[in-house]
């Protein structure tokens, strides 16, 4: 055996031992009874209540919480519907008018369960480190103090200042998103069939194959991992250390 082959052999162990350990680590969440069970989808709506509580159509939910959420559930493991429409509105931010689709409360108790217990588990598993969109522990402060740290590692190496950030920006980013390429994606990463038909079910609403919502929890989270690929591509193949992602968190009306 060669140098080289020797090589590849440990490279290839080593791949495997990664990829049983994280099949080891995510496996308990591609579960869809993980999603449908009971004590999860009251988890979800304690969650999903915070903050709006105010709100009469909350309140009626919570009037009859326990029979709300046991209907939901006899849905979720029927294969039937989840949704129930949406209420649209617009929202100005900074300059920028987006269009919401805000979701009814049993609905947003769905997708929270489904997020929280599955999809973001799974799909954020892959992101790279400096992808500080809207990730649990994350976020804009997250975002700043690695281009701070990157500035330092510059200066650092390079003894000089003399630099350059280049912004970039996607056009219509959620009005652009393929379902099918989206999907595609999520496949190999998540094994359970009813989890993807419930996601299917949810993004699906959004557009004829093609967008995502804002203000959807399962939109929010598709879209952080849709450009994955292309993050792992800038920082690995171009070899662009310097190199992070921010999303502008959408508030989940």
């Amino acid at each position: 055996m060669t140098s080289s082959d020797r090589r590849e052999a440990r490279f290839r162990r080593r791949k495997a031992a990664r990829e049983a350990k994280r099949n080891e680590r995510l496996s308990p969440c591609d579960d869809f009874g993980r999603v449908a069970d009971l004590d999860s989808l009251c988890r979800s709506f304690n969650d999903c209540k915070k903050g709006v509580s105010w709100k009469e159509s909350v309140q009626r939910f919570e009037a009859n919480a326990l029979c709300g959420i046991v209907e939901l559930r006899r849905r979720l493991l029927a294969g039937e519907s989840a949704r129930r429409g949406f209420v649209e509105f617009t929202l100005r931010e900074r300059g920028k008018v987006r269009r919401i689709k805000s979701v009814h409360i049993t609905e947003r108790i769905a997708q929270k369960s489904l997020c929280d217990n599955a999809l973001a588990p799974i799909l954020y598993n892959p992101l790279i480190h400096d992808n500080g969109a809207s990730v649990k522990g994350k976020g804009i402060h997250f975002a700043l103090r690695r281009l701070v740290s990157h500035m330092a590692r510059f200066y650092r190496e390079r003894g000089s200042n003399n630099v350059y950030a280049l912004q970039i920006d996607f056009s219509k980013y959620f009005d652009n998103v393929d379902h099918g390429i989206l999907f595609g994606l999520i496949e190999k990463r998540v094994r359970d069939p009813r989890i993807i038909a419930l996601a299917r079910d949810f993004v699906g609403a959004f557009g004829d194959g093609v967008s995502l919502g804002m203000g959807s929890q399962v939109s929010q989270v598709c879209a952080i991992f849709y450009p994955n690929r292309l993050d792992h591509f800038i920082k690995e193949t171009l070899r662009i250390r310097y190199y992070g992602q921010y999303n502008e968190g959408l508030p989940l009306e």
